[in-house]
């Protein structure tokens, strides 16, 4: 418990940071918060990993990772989403995750992808049409900005391999959303067009 003292008053606050994390976790809700990709891969990965925790690490990858960049994280998931099924993990969870990660679309063409949509369906999976529209982040990182100049004020930041959607363009920008939902503008020298793989 934190004292907390205003003049003649006293207010007693609770540390709630603690209690909430604790809640959250307890409960299933930590897929919101999802970290960083490479630590859910080495936790599911490893080998004490009981399959209940194999279980939550791939309700919290739904959380969309902030480390995820186009092409080697969709390789890292789709081992995880094949094993997860071979485990006999709840499809709809794995599904849930996997739709979250636009379907994986930077590996369509490994070895395992065609047998994991099978199993997955690809009801929700975007169209050839829709991945005509998406562009990585070339450079170490992009600012994402509120507006289609460089003096509007930046809401957020892509690394290098960062998955866009190109909703529009305006002069030298696209308006942009990410697999967060979180949109703005990115000037467009600094992005390529999604494509293939190439082995």
């Amino acid at each position: 418990m934190i004292l907390y003292r205003s003049g003649k008053k006293r207010f007693r606050l609770m540390a709630l940071v603690g209690l909430v994390c604790a809640l959250l976790l307890s409960s299933g809700e930590a897929a919101r918060a999802c970290g960083t990709l490479q630590g859910l891969s080495d936790r599911y990965w490893d080998v004490q990993t009981s399959n209940e925790t194999r279980r939550r690490v791939i309700k919290a990858l739904a959380g969309v990772c902030g480390d995820y960049v186009a092409y080697e994280s969709d390789a890292i998931l789709l081992a995880i989403f094949r094993d997860a099924l071979a485990r006999n993990i709840e499809r709809a969870i794995i599904r849930k995750s996997f739709e979250a990660y636009w379907c994986l679309m930077g590996s369509r063409d490994q070895q395992g992808y065609a047998g994991l949509t099978a199993a997955l369906g690809r009801s929700n999976c975007p169209s050839d049409t829709a991945v005509k529209a998406w562009y990585v982040v070339t450079v170490s990182g992009a600012n994402i900005r509120a507006g289609a100049d460089m003096g509007s004020r930046k809401t957020g930041y892509a690394l290098r391999g960062t998955l866009v959607e190109r909703l529009a363009t305006q002069g030298d920008w696209f308006r942009i959303r990410r697999m967060s939902n979180e949109t703005g503008f990115i000037h467009a020298s600094l992005l390529t067009p999604f494509r293939k793989p190439t082995r």
